[in-house]
């Protein structure tokens, strides 16, 4: 820590207990200023020719979140869409993506069906799975620019249909 000029406190065990809030802390305690999310038009300002987003619906587990976001660094996916950003900075979603979460960007948006016609004005293509319309994944080149929608329908497992209307 000192080698890269960042500050650091030694205490001791009571401490070390209270400032990290519990006694599972392993000997070591982080306090780490986190991320806001960035809105759809700051991101679509900034991306490169080549980009692909991932936006999440109904998703809060943050044992899912964090796989999601490892597997999204995993992939080169930089940016992922959130109705609150602070559900991607939990602890268990940070462990869980164990090491992912630095390489991917929150991005936040109220309303799905918004942020998707915001992204598709912005020359992305919207892509999501369905079992019921559209072309084979593996049959299908990808745009430079895409964004990938995953929808967790808590009514059932069809898209609502507002969705299912930008993706067509």
């Amino acid at each position: 820590m000192a080698a890269n000029r960042k500050a650091y406190h030694v205490v001791d065990e009571a401490e070390l207990t209270k400032a990290s809030g519990t006694e599972h802390h392993g000997g070591v305690c982080f306090l780490i200023k986190k991320r806001n999310g960035t809105t759809v038009q700051q991101w679509v300002s900034q991306a490169g020719a080549q980009d692909c987003v991932l936006a999440l619906e109904n998703e809060s587990n943050p044992h899912n979140l964090g796989g999601m976001m490892r597997s999204c660094a995993h992939f080169g996916v930089k940016g992922v869409v959130v109705q609150d950003a602070a559900l991607l900075e939990s602890g268990a979603a940070i462990r869980t993506a164990e090491g992912g979460a630095e390489h991917v960007q929150p991005i936040t948006g109220d309303n799905i069906v918004n942020v998707l016609d915001d992204f598709r004005q912005a020359g992305y293509t919207v892509v999501t799975t369905s079992s019921e319309q559209g072309k084979p994944l593996f049959k299908t080149s990808l745009p430079a620019k895409w964004y990938w929608c995953w929808v967790r329908n808590m009514k059932g497992y069809r898209m609502p249909h507002a969705i299912r209307t930008i993706c067509a």
